[in-house]
């Protein structure tokens, strides 16, 4: 599993498990020592719990790793940056892509293939920028 310290925010558990393996324990303080983040097996899959309050650098990497582990892939192609949501939307004949930038920033996200912008029906491909708060629809060409 992860292999650094992350910062404990605010709240932290002392968990007693039954079947579950700690993959991750605490430091410092009170708590070292003790379970900060448990796995289980069930079914065929795993469970995971973890009992800090999570900061957004750790639930990044936690779900990489999870995501790594598992050998998930992307299920589009786009590329975005930090701050960039992209959600698909699926009908009987199109795929559709929602990429909204949440932040008051520029961000470049990246269309490897041709998509067609569904605003204004122009074909974009390629690094396009967002603007802060702005956000683009595209379909498959």
């Amino acid at each position: 599993m992860l292999k650094r310290e992350y910062p404990l925010n605010h709240i932290a558990e002392i968990i007693v498990p039954d079947t579950a393996k700690a993959t991750g324990n605490y430091t410092k303080d009170f708590y070292a020592g003790t379970g900060a983040l448990y796995v289980n097996n069930y079914g065929k899959g795993k469970a995971y719990y973890v009992g800090f309050m999570q900061t957004g650098e750790f639930q990044k990497e936690f779900a990489e790793e999870l995501i790594n582990n598992i050998g998930l892939k992307m299920p589009m192609a786009i590329t975005v940056e930090d701050g960039v949501c992209v959600r698909k939307r699926e009908s009987d004949t199109n795929n559709f892509y929602f990429i909204i930038n949440e932040t008051d920033d520029e961000k470049k996200i990246t269309l490897p293939d041709e998509y067609k912008n569904v605003l204004n029906d122009e074909t974009v491909k390629g690094i396009q920028i967002l603007k802060p708060c702005g956000f683009l629809i595209v379909t498959d060409k």
